[in-house]
């Protein structure tokens, strides 16, 4: 009896195998979509807005609306990955059931956090002119 059941587990594991591999395969091209979509879909609809946005807006508050832009997006550099990597720490924590774990992880992730953004935030401000805060 031992010995029928190891050869059907023999017939079957290299089957499981090949869905699990399929799987995940799938999984990936799935993800990779999803992450070319996203990084061709942005700049299209940025592309597609500006005529209605530089209609409604105008010049003048077009250009101030896209400067803010490109400094959120050139802020979101300085996280440095802190965010995914909060992420992940607290979901493999909470699966644990650790929830003094996720506490501290948060908390780190505010003191790593509030430094660099009280620095970023005041850059602009810093470097500004008598006479471009006047005008």
């Amino acid at each position: 009896m031992a010995n029928s059941s190891s050869a059907i587990s023999a017939l079957i594991n290299p089957v499981l195998q090949q869905i699990r591999t399929s799987a995940a395969r799938s999984q990936n091209v799935k993800n990779a979509a999803f992450s070319l979509g996203e990084y061709v879909g942005i700049p299209l609809l940025y592309l597609a807005a500006t005529p209605l946005l530089v209609g409604r807006l105008g010049l003048e508050l077009y250009g101030l609306w896209m400067l803010i832009n490109s400094i959120v997006v050139m802020a979101d550099t300085l996280n440095f990955g802190v965010g995914d990597s909060t992420l992940r720490f607290v979901s493999m924590c909470r699966g644990r059931g650790e929830t003094a774990s996720i506490v501290r992880e948060i908390r780190t992730t505010y003191a790593v956090s509030l430094p660099i953004a009280l620095v970023a935030g005041s850059l602009p401000w810093l470097c500004a002119t008598t006479r471009d805060v006047l005008v």
